[in-house]
């Protein structure tokens, strides 16, 4: 198989102790569900392999809220600038962006059906180690 940016993303399931992996994998896969991510937040069931979950299904939820009211923003600007055709090509090139931020979506509820503690392509800047 071809070496790409989804397989070169850090995998740290080694770091988490396989019976917390285990306990905590419904709760990995719920942190991908956009608001459910509340759920695994304030579950006491709540592992270290869970938090790692939790904080890219949180962060990419984040980001695809963010992403839809700039998309709707952008949209109604190109409608009242360049009409409605001009509207519809920056809305098709606005919904492949947002195509991909889906597909880390999946991508990440794949990780956590799999048991695997993965970084999301692009996320690695969010998971560096401090160092001392």
């Amino acid at each position: 198989m071809k070496d790409n940016f989804i397989k070169r993303t850090p995998d740290h399931t080694e770091e988490y102790d396989p019976e917390d992996v285990k306990k905590g994998a419904l709760l990995s896969v719920i942190s991908y569900l956009f608001v459910l991510v509340l759920i695994p937040i304030i579950s006491e069931k709540s592992t270290e392999y869970t938090r790692f979950h939790i904080k890219q299904g949180a962060l990419l939820s984040s980001i695809t809220t963010g992403y839809v009211f700039l998309m709707n923003g952008v949209i109604g600007i190109a409608r009242a600038r360049l009409g409605s055709v001009g509207a519809a090509v920056t809305g098709l090139l606005l919904y492949a962006a947002l195509l991909f931020l889906l597909f880390l979506f999946c991508l990440g509820i794949r990780y956590a059906v799999k048991h695997r503690a993965k970084e999301l392509p692009g996320f690695s800047v969010f998971f560096r180690k401090k160092e001392d």
